[in-house]
C-alpha cells in the first residue's frame, strides 16, 4: 500500500491486472500507473524491487485495466483514456484514442481478452475494440521545437501589458524591471494535435530543484530573484519521450535603483553629509552657547568626557570601599579588643572585671558586623562560595547554642531545646554561614522576648533535609510586615512599632545565605502571639571514609593549649630587634607593650622603613608590616627588601586586614613568612614571632656554609620570570610524593648545587626549605579558605604521606594545630 513498508511495499493502494512475463517479472495495473514488480524469495527471505510508470513517464492515463504482451517485446493496456503500447526494452510509451480508430477513450476493468492468435480485445462502454499487434509498427517519430505562442510583460511605468515576442524569439532572453508586475509566457509542441494530450515540464535553474508538470501550455510569473534566471521548458511526445530539445529564457530582472551598488554608496555619502551637517549645526549652536556660559559648560564636557570612566570604575570604588572600611575598622578593633584580653589576663581578679568583659563582648559583636558588611559585599559581588566541612551535627549544634543559655538566664528567659533526630549524625555543612543563620534567629529572638519569656528551639528531620524552628514568645511580627521581613533594609513603617534600630540587612543575607546552602528560610508570626522562624537546607551525608579519617586523625591538644605550651619557650628569643611598619600610631604603641620582651624599633610606612634599615649598623631579626599604608605599602616594601641582598632573608610577618585568598597568594609569592588578619590574637603573634626568629637562626647558619652569587641590587625579569615558572610548577606538583630535590633538579637542567644556590639568591632558603615553606603555607590558604573539608584531606594534597606527620610539622611552622585554621 502507500503507507506500507519493508520488502511487500509497492506504491498503490487498489490493483486491477497483474501479468508475470517469460522472465519471470510481473507487471501490475493500478490506480497511480504501471507497476513492473521483480520478486524472490531466497532462504525464506524476502527480497523486491519495484519501477512505477505513469504520466511523467510518457502513459496517456494512470488508471491500468489490463495488460498483454505481444511477440515483439511489448505490453498493451487499457485505461481511462485509450489504448496504450509499452515498450519493455526502451520504457517508450505509444498512445491511442478516438483518432487512431479506438471504439472509446475510456474501457472497462473487466473486458479484455487476448486470443491464441494474439489478438487483443478491449471493452468500453461504448462497444469493442480489437486489433493483431503485428499490424502496428514502429513510427519514427519527429524531433519537433518547443514554440512560443505569446510573451506579455505587464509594464509598472505604463500600466499595461507590453508584448516582448519578438525579443525573446530572436534572443530567448527579455528583461522584466522591478516596476513590471507580472510576465505571461504561451507555449505549444506542434506534434500534438490536441490539448488534453499534452504534457509539460518547467523549471527556474536555482530555485526548482526538480521539474513541475502541467498540462496546460501557459506560465505566468509575479516575481524572480534580481539578476540573471533561466527558465526551462520540455514536452512528452506521443511515443512517451521527452522533447530532445528543451525552450530555453533567459529573464533578467533588474535590481530597483534604491539597491544598486552607486545608489547605496550615494545613500550612505549622502547620509554622512547630513550627519556632519548635523554635528557641525550642533558644534556651532554649542559655541554660541559656550560664550554665554564658559565655565559652566566646560565644567559639563568634563563630566561628560569621565562619565564612561566613571562607570567603568564604579565597581572597582565599591570594592576599594569596602575593603578601605574593613580595613580602616579592623585596626581600632585590634587595639580594643587586644589591650582588653591583656588586661583579663593580668587582672582576672581586679572589681572592674565585669566592666572590661562587657567591653571585650560588644568589640567582638562589632567585629561580627564588619564582617557582615564584607559578606554583603561578597554576596553582592556573587564571590560568596560554599565550603563545606564533616561535622557530628547534634554535638557541633548543641556545643554551639549553649552560649545562648546562659544570655537568656540572665534575662530570667527560658531556653528550650529540642531535637527529634539521630544523635550519630555526620552531614557536610558551611559551619559559617550556618551559624550566621543560626545566630541570627536566636539573637531576634533574645531581643524581641520579654523577661520571664521563653525561647524555643526545634531540629527535626525529613526525606533529605533538616528543619530548625526558633520560637519567641515576643510580640509579633504584624500582618503588613511579615512578607517584607527578609528584604534587605527594610524598617518597619508601622506606626505604632518602637524604634529598635538595626542595619535591616541581618535577616536578608540569612535569606541569601540559606540560598547559596541550597536551603530556604521564612517565618510566621501574627500581634501578640509571638513569632516562628524557619531554616531549612538539605543533608549531605558524610561518606564512611571521611568518618573513618575524622575519627583516626584527632588532634591532642587544642589551639590554646598549644598556644600556653609555646609561650613557655619564648624567652630564647628575648631580646632580639624587631622593626614595626606601621601607619597607625596607636597600633604601633600597642606593638611596643605586649612584645615588650623585644627591642622594637617602629616606621610610619614602607619608604620610612627603608631609611631605617639603611641607617642601621645592626639588621633587625624580624619584620612586622601592614599591608595598606601611606608612601609606601607592604607589599612595595616586600618587593624592595627582596631585591636587596643584604635584607632578602629577613623574616617578614605581614598584618592585614584582607581576608582574601587571592591577597594572601599574592603576599605569599612576593616572598613574606608569614601572614596574620586583624583583629589579631596577642597570644598567637607571639607564638608566630618565637616560631620565626628560631627558622631565621637556621637560615644564618646555612648561609654560613653556602657562598652566594654575586650581588645584584634588584631580581631581574629574567630571574623574575624563571622563580614565576619554577613556582607554577612547584604548586602544580604539590600532591605528588615524587617532588624533591633530586626532581626538580632533573625538570629545571641543573645540578642539585647549581638550584640550591639559585633557590638561596633569590629566596634566601635552600631547596629542602623551599619546598617545605610553600607546601605548608598552602596548606595553610587551603584550610583557612574552606577549600577541603578535613585535615587530612589538605595533607595528601600538599603530598604528605602520613597526616599525623603534616600536623607535626605545620605545628611547629605556625605554633598552632591545622584544625585551628579551619574557618568556624
Amino acid at each position: 500500500s502507500l503507507d506500507g513498508e519493508g520488502n511487500y511495499y509497492l506504491p498503490a493502494d487498489n490493483f486491477y491486472f497483474l501479468y508475470e512475463d517469460s522472465l519471470n517479472v510481473k507487471w501490475i495495473g493500478s490506480e497511480n500507473g504501471l507497476i513492473k514488480w521483480n520478486s524472490s524469495d531466497q532462504n525464506n527471505e524476502a527480497k523486491s524491487s519495484f519501477e512505477l510508470f505513469d504520466r511523467t513517464k510518457g502513459l496517456s492515463n494512470n488508471v491500468i485495466y489490463a495488460i498483454y504482451e505481444d511477440v515483439h517485446d511489448r505490453l498493451w493496456m487499457s485505461s481511462d483514456v485509450g489504448i496504450m503500447c509499452f515498450d519493455k526494452e526502451t520504457s517508450t510509451v505509444e498512445s491511442y484514442g478516438l483518432d487512431d480508430g479506438v471504439a472509446q477513450q475510456e474501457f472497462n476493468r473487466l473486458s479484455h481478452f487476448q486470443s491464441e492468435d494474439g489478438t487483443i480485445y478491449f471493452g468500453g462502454l461504448n462497444g469493442l475494440t480489437s486489433f493483431h499487434p503485428d499490424d502496428f509498427i514502429h513510427k519514427v517519430a519527429k524531433d519537433y521545437d518547443l514554440q512560443i505562442l505569446e510573451l506579455d510583460v505587464f509594464d509598472g511605468g505604463e500600466g499595461k501589458l507590453v508584448s516582448k515576442l519578438a525579443n525573446v524569439r530572436e534572443t530567448n532572453e527579455f528583461t522584466f524591471n522591478s516596476s513590471d508586475r507580472f510576465f505571461r509566457l504561451k507555449f505549444t509542441y506542434p506534434f500534438y494535435e490536441k490539448d488534453k494530450n499534452t504534457l509539460f515540464g518547467w523549471k527556474v535553474e536555482g530555485l526548482d530543484s526538480e521539474w513541475n508538470f502541467q498540462e496546460e501550455g501557459a506560465l505566468q510569473f509575479g516575481s524572480l530573484p534580481f539578476g540573471k534566471n533561466v527558465l526551462r521548458i520540455k514536452a512528452l511526445d506521443a511515443n512517451g519521450s521527452w522533447s530532445k530539445k528543451q525552450l530555453v529564457i533567459t529573464v533578467n530582472v533588474i535590481k530597483p535603483f534604491y539597491l544598486r551598488t552607486w545608489n547605496i554608496v550615494l545613500f550612505v555619502i549622502l547620509l554622512i553629509s547630513l550627519i556632519y551637517a548635523f554635528f557641525k549645526q550642533r558644534t556651532r549652536v554649542l559655541k554660541k552657547e559656550i560664550t554665554k556660559a564658559t565655565a559652566q559648560i566646560s565644567l559639563d564636557k568634563e563630566i561628560i568626557e569621565n562619565q564612561a570612566n566613571e562607570l567603568k570604575q564604579l565597581d572597582e570604588l565599591k570594592s576599594r570601599f569596602f575593603a578601605n572600611v574593613s580595613h580602616e575598622l579592623r585596626t581600632p578593633l585590634s587595639l580594643m579588643i587586644g589591650p582588653i584580653k591583656t588586661l583579663l589576663k593580668k587582672n582576672q581578679d581586679h572589681e572592674d572585671i565585669k566592666l572590661l568583659e562587657f567591653v571585650k563582648r560588644n568589640s567582638i559583636h562589632l567585629n561580627g558586623l564588619v564582617n557582615e558588611i564584607l559578606d554583603l559585599s561578597k554576596l553582592e559581588n556573587n564571590k560568596m562560595e560554599l565550603s563545606d566541612e564533616p561535622v557530628l551535627f547534634y554535638d557541633y549544634l548543641k556545643n554551639y547554642v549553649k552560649q545562648f543559655y546562659s544570655i537568656g538566664s540572665s534575662d530570667s528567659i527560658l531556653f528550650n531545646y529540642q531535637a527529634h533526630s539521630e544523635e550519630k549524625l555526620h552531614i557536610y555543612i558551611d559551619k559559617s554561614k550556618f551559624e550566621k543563620v543560626v545566630n541570627n534567629f536566636l539573637s531576634n529572638a533574645l531581643k524581641f522576648t520579654p523577661k520571664d519569656g521563653e525561647i524555643i528551639m526545634d531540629v527535626s528531620e525529613s526525606d533529605g533535609s533538616i528543619q530548625i524552628m526558633i520560637q519567641d514568645s515576643g510580640r509579633g511580627i504584624s500582618s503588613e510586615d511579615l512578607p517584607l521581613v527578609f528584604d534587605r533594609f527594610f524598617q518597619s513603617k508601622n506606626a505604632n512599632a518602637p524604634a529598635e534600630g538595626g542595619t535591616g540587612i541581618g535577616l536578608s543575607m540569612c535569606k541569601e545565605l540559606a540560598q547559596i546552602m541550597k536551603g530556604e528560610v521564612w517565618a510566621e508570626s501574627a500581634l501578640g502571639e509571638g513569632s516562628k522562624f524557619y531554616f531549612k537546607f538539605p543533608k549531605k551525608y558524610v561518606e564512611q571514609e571521611v568518618i573513618e579519617n575524622l575519627n583516626s586523625i584527632k588532634i591532642e591538644d587544642d589551639l590554646n593549649d598549644q598556644i600556653e605550651t609555646d609561650l613557655t619557650d619564648l624567652s630564647s628569643s628575648s631580646g632580639a630587634t624587631i622593626l614595626v611598619v606601621e601607619d597607625n600610631e596607636d597600633l604601633r604603641e600597642y606593638y611596643e607593650i605586649i612584645l615588650s620582651d623585644y627591642k622594637i624599633i617602629t616606621a610610619g610606612h614602607g619608604r620610612e622603613a627603608l631609611d631605617i634599615l639603611i641607617e642601621l649598623k645592626k639588621l633587625p631579626d624580624l619584620i612586622i608590616s601592614d599591608l595598606m599604608m601611606p608612601v609606601m605599602d607592604g607589599l612595595q616594601l616586600i618587593k624592595e627588601l627582596k631585591s636587596n641582598d643584604s635584607w632578602r632573608t629577613l623574616p617578614v610577618i605581614m598584618l592585614t586586614a584582607k581576608t582574601n585568598k587571592l591577597e594572601k597568594i599574592k603576599a605569599l609569592r612576593f616572598g613574606i613568612d608569614d601572614y596574620i588578619t586583624k583583629p589579631f590574637d596577642e597570644d598567637e603573634l607571639k607564638v608566630r614571632i618565637s616560631n620565626l626568629l628560631r627558622h631565621h637562626q637556621g637560615r644564618i647558619e646555612f648561609g654560613k656554609t653556602e657562598s652566594l652569587t654575586k650581588k645584584v641590587d634588584f631580581i631581574s625579569q629574567e630571574d623574575s620570570e624563571w622563580l614565576e615558572k619554577f613556582e607554577t610548577y612547584v604548586l602544580e606538583n604539590l600532591s605528588s610524593h615524587d617532588l624533591s630535590v633530586i626532581s626538580l633538579s632533573e625538570e629545571f637542567g641543573m645540578s642539585e648545587r647549581t638550584l640550591l644556590r639559585q633557590l638561596n639568591r633569590l629566596t634566601g632558603m635552600s631547596t629542602v626549605k623551599y619546598l617545605q615553606e610553600h607546601k605548608l603555607n598552602s596548606a595553610r590558604i587551603f584550610l583557612e579558605s574552606g577549600e577541603y573539608k578535613t585535615v587530612a584531606e589538605v595533607a595528601y594534597k600538599i603530598g604528605f604521606k602520613d597526616p599525623k606527620s603534616f600536623t607535626r610539622s605545620f605545628k611547629q611552622r605556625f605554633g598552632s594545630a591545622p584544625s585551628g585554621h579551619i574557618p568556624k
